[in-house]
């Protein structure tokens, strides 16, 4: 193997970057520069305008050689001077740039000088990247008329956005909250979160809401994903039913999905897979409600044999069969005694025929019985990419199935094995937040 010889020194990464806009005055620029001490600037300035017509370029380039930059550690970049579309976004390609080009410098951005459409941009450059953990100032002196801050007298003055930034995460959230997105609105608001700990100058009514919007979407996540424990002891530990009737009606329901015996859980987990199912197909997430689906009805005809048959579809005890029926469930069962969905059904129409839900399924719909038109849409699931196959389920698919379930699952099946009990849905909203603040 060839001899690996020493590895090149990395080049030097920036500890701070300043992106600066330019206009007619360099004074503010110069002591921005020199207070800040950055290992790179970025100089903004107008594409257009100027004795020469090359806009501040001149100002950036005179004030540069004035500092004695290095020619690797500065850039002169030209934005439209009164085009908000294009200076922002080219401003925002700046600031995603020299974020990658250094993750861990401080970023600042300085909206001083230039046009009014250049400040603007490269402010709403500032805001609109939350993750860049991005400084945002101006410089602020002293007025001796009403077009300049005199030389000499100014100083930085960082802006607070994190309220505005929180404000903004909030919004981002409702819209996730909007077609059960519980994870991605956790995922936006807990950075925000984590910054306001830091931010003292934010209003508690502002930290509040988006404590409590972190912690509602943290538990609802959880529920999403059937941690019912977490997802109570988030509810719990911060006082999430508390003034927000919307969460609080979900306490007792989620308080018996949690609880650690089966027979409490049962059936309610059952509307709760049905539930979990319509928020991925909300979702557009076909496959995974049609999955879900599938194994409520699987999990549906396990409990009633459970409780009805005592049989244990996994390992069918042929010995509570009738004797004259034994040899042909035993032909149909294979050595491994297994029933699957449809012959779990079967079985259970044979045993308990008088049963309300085997009534339902034996009496013929337009035609057809329920469970030869069950087979029909099992087969779109079998071909799934997430059952045994490579065939996306559509929308027109999951119409068939979810029509399925609420005309044999939720209209009899449901009714004669939930005993009253009720499930609310999720909300789809941050609006009660503000209730009691």
């Amino acid at each position: 193997m060839a001899e690996v010889g020493p590895k090149e020194p990395a080049a030097s990464k920036p500890k701070t970057i300043l992106i600066c806009t330019v206009g007619g005055s360099r004074s503010p620029i110069r002591t921005a520069i020199r207070s800040l001490a950055p290992g790179r600037v970025v100089f903004l300035v107008s594409a257009e305008g100027g004795s020469d017509g090359r806009g501040s370029a001149p100002e950036a380039e005179a004030l540069a050689s004035e500092l004695g930059l290095p020619a690797g550690c500065f850039e002169i970049e030209s934005i439209a001077a009164d085009d908000p579309d294009g200076a922002g976004i080219r401003c925002a390609e700046i600031v995603r740039r020299e974020r990658r080009a250094a993750p861990s410098a401080r970023l600042v951005c300085d909206y001083t000088g230039g046009t009014k459409t250049m400040s603007a941009a490269l402010m709403l450059a500032a805001i609109a990247e939350p993750e860049a953990r991005i400084d945002l100032q101006f410089m602020r002196g002293e007025r001796r008329d009403l077009n300049r801050i005199a030389e000499g007298t100014e100083r930085p003055v960082r802006l607070g956005v994190d309220a505005l930034l929180a404000e903004r995460a909030l919004e981002r959230a409702d819209r996730f909250w909007r077609s059960g997105g519980y994870a991605e609105a956790e995922a936006v608001l807990r950075p925000s979160h984590d910054d306001l700990e830091a931010a003292e100058h934010v209003p508690q009514t502002v930290r509040r809401r988006l404590a409590r919007a972190l912690h509602a979407s943290a538990m609802l996540a959880a529920w999403d994903r059937f941690e019912h424990r977490r997802a109570l002891a988030l509810l719990n530990d911060h006082g999430l039913g508390q003034r927000w009737p919307e969460i609080a009606r979900l306490r007792e329901p989620l308080q018996r999905l949690a609880h650690a015996d089966a027979d409490r859980r049962m059936p309610l987990l059952l509307l709760d897979l049905w539930q979990n199912a319509r928020r991925r197909a909300a979702r557009g997430q076909y496959d995974d409600a049609v999955a879900r689906a599938y194994r409520l009805l699987e999990a549906t005809v396990q409990y009633l044999h459970a409780r009805e048959t005592g049989i244990d579809t996994s390992a069918v005890d042929l010995s509570r069969l009738p004797e004259a029926s034994r040899a042909k469930w035993e032909a149909e069962l294979g050595p491994k005694r297994q029933a699957g969905l449809v012959k779990a059904w079967a079985l259970f129409l044979e045993l308990r025929p008088q049963h309300p839900i085997a009534r339902a399924l034996a009496t013929p719909f337009q035609g057809r019985k329920p469970l030869d038109t069950l087979q029909a849409w099992i087969r779109a699931r079998n071909d799934s990419l997430l059952a045994h196959g490579f065939v996306p389920v559509g929308e027109d698919r999951w119409r068939e199935v979810e029509g399925w379930i609420e005309r044999h699952w939720c209209a009899t099946m449901w009714p004669a094995i939930g005993g009253g009990l009720d499930l609310p849905a999720f909300p789809t909203s941050l609006s009660g937040l503000t209730d009691g603040l």
